[in-house]
């Protein structure tokens, strides 16, 4: 650990940022689990969008005991994606990760992710097999595991693409390479919704490095959760508007993908080549998001036939 010299504080190897709201219910775990880390050197960011309930409290009571601990409180809610890029933004770190408030880490995640990074210059993220967890905290998947590497940045995007898995994002990044990357906010009427969000980011990071998995052991724990009042769509009830807005976002992705797969490459051609295959993306996503209501709607007229005859 090396000290920054404008401030002469201590700056760690590896930044942990943690954005939470409304977090009580499974932020100590969280923390627990990330300061059981066999790796010690980092500093864990908490950064608070303004919660109602007890998170600040507990997580100021943390930080109050471990020194590595950096509490913030922002007196407005901003939404998510502001959150993690103020995060990113406040990460002093060589290496960074984004650390969910309701998930839990194997004691060598940091450690076993780090030591990759440090020998391969190329690489700009490391991640481990994981698995999914109910609320309880019980295993509820078997392992999951996501390659993205490929020395060919064109190999890389085309496995994002067929493989559409953004776990990676809660991986280890370098810094460095991470910096000018940013979680984006949809458009119109999809402002307040996060979901996605993240795709972008992995498209920047694969466009400007390679990418590797490590292990073969789980060694992130992400917990479903059923979805909060703030992130659930506000259209449910409303077919037409719900899937008006589903496809938004998903055009939003896809156009916002694209912006950082120019911006990781600086060349217009990859961007291109890459067009056809977020189309045909596009096209699955919208279509998995139909079918089965197609059924449903399909199944009520056919009892509705079958009632009046």
């Amino acid at each position: 650990m090396h000290r920054e010299h404008n401030t002469g504080r201590p700056i760690p190897k590896v930044s942990i940022g943690m954005p939470v709201y409304d977090s009580e219910g499974f932020v100590r775990e969280a923390l627990d689990s990330l300061l059981a880390q066999t790796f010690a050197d980092f500093e864990l960011i908490i950064s608070d969008d303004g919660s109602t309930d007890r998170t600040e409290d507990i997580c100021r009571g943390y930080a109050a005991k471990d020194r590595r601990i950096r509490y913030i409180r922002h007196p407005e809610h901003k939404g998510m994606a502001a959150n993690f890029n103020f995060l990113l933004r406040e990460a002093r770190g060589e290496y960074f990760m984004w650390a969910a408030h309701d998930d839990r880490w194997d004691r060598e995640f940091i450690a076993t992710l780090l030591g990759p990074l440090i020998s391969d210059e190329e690489c700009t993220t490391a991640f481990c097999p994981y698995v999914y967890t109910d609320e309880s905290g019980k295993v509820i998947s078997p392992a999951r595991v996501c390659d993205y590497s490929g020395r060919s940045t064109i190999v890389r995007l085309l496995r994002m693409c067929w493989y559409y898995d953004d776990a990676c994002f809660y991986g280890l990044h370098r810094r460095q390479s991470i910096q000018d990357a940013r979680v984006p906010v949809w458009w119109w009427i999809n402002s307040q919704c996060p979901a996605n969000n993240n795709y972008p980011v992995l498209f920047y990071l694969l466009s400007v490095g390679d990418y590797i998995s490590v292990g073969s052991s789980p060694l992130w724990f992400n917990r479903l959760m059923r979805q909060p009042p703030y992130l659930t769509s506000p259209y449910a009830g409303r077919p037409h508007l719900a899937y008006s807005a589903f496809g938004l976002r998903k055009l939003n992705v896809l156009c916002e993908s694209l912006r950082s797969i120019y911006l990781g490459t600086s060349a217009a051609t990859t961007a291109l080549l890459i067009v056809p295959v977020l189309l045909a993306r596009f096209a699955l996503d919208n279509a998995q998001y139909l079918a089965p209501r197609a059924r449903a709607g399909l199944g009520i007229a056919l009892r509705s036939l079958r009632s009046r005859s």
